[in-house]
C-alpha cells in the first residue's frame, strides 16, 4: 500500500450525501452493519441529517472514512460508558479487501486512545469473518460477552472482541 492508499477520518458534510446513502441502503452492506431500511426520500434524509449531525459533535464519535476526500464508509460509537467505547462500522463493497477498514479502525483506536478511552470493543454477527478478522488485525481478542439479536427478521449471535487502549486523559473528541 502506498501514501496514494492512505485513509484519513474526518466529518460527513454534505458533500458526502450521496456516497453516505450508498453506503446504508447497499444490500451486502445491510447484511450486518444494523441501519433501518430507508425506503423513503424522508428517511434517507433523517438519517444523513443524524450521520452529519453527530459527525459535527465532540461528545460523539462519528466519522466518514475518506480516500482522497471522498467517503468510503463510516465508522461510529454504538455506546460509551465508563471509559469503554463500543464502535460500528461500514464501507462499500468496491473499497472491501485493500486494508482500509484495517487503517480506519487503528485510526479510531488511537484517536479513541488521545481522548482519554481506556478500551474500545467491536461486535459483529458470528458468520461476519470480514469484520472478525478486520478486528483481529488491529489487535482485538474475543472477549466472553455474546448476544444474540433480531435483525431485519433474522436471529444472529453477536461476537464482541476488545483492546485496551494507552493514556487516560479527558474523554473529548476533537
Amino acid at each position: 500500500m502506498n501514501d496514494a492508499d492512505m485513509i484519513s477520518l474526518g466529518r460527513i458534510t454534505a458533500a458526502h450525501r450521496e456516497a453516505l446513502l450508498e453506503l446504508l441502503c447497499d444490500a451486502d452492506v445491510t447484511l450486518t452493519y444494523m441501519v433501518p431500511a430507508l425506503d423513503s426520500d424522508e428517511k434517507k434524509d433523517a438519517m444523513f441529517q443524524r450521520f452529519s449531525g453527530l459527525s459535527s459533535r465532540n461528545d460523539r464519535y462519528v466519522r466518514g472514512i475518506l480516500l482522497s476526500g471522498e467517503l468510503i464508509g463510516v465508522i461510529n460509537d454504538v455506546g460509551i460508558e465508563n471509559g469503554e467505547i463500543e464502535l460500528g462500522y461500514a464501507m462499500l463493497p468496491r473499497f472491501w479487501g485493500h486494508g482500509y477498514m484495517t487503517q480506519a479502525v487503528r485510526q479510531a483506536m488511537t484517536d479513541l486512545s488521545e481522548a482519554g478511552f481506556r478500551r474500545v470493543k467491536c461486535g459483529a454477527f458470528e458468520d461476519n469473518r470480514k469484520s472478525i478478522a478486520v478486528m483481529k488485525r488491529c489487535g482485538m481478542k474475543e472477549i466472553p460477552d455474546t448476544e444474540a439479536v433480531t435483525y431485519r427478521g433474522k436471529e444472529h449471535r453477536c461476537v464482541y472482541f476488545a483492546a485496551d487502549l494507552p493514556g487516560q486523559q479527558t474523554q473529548h473528541f476533537q
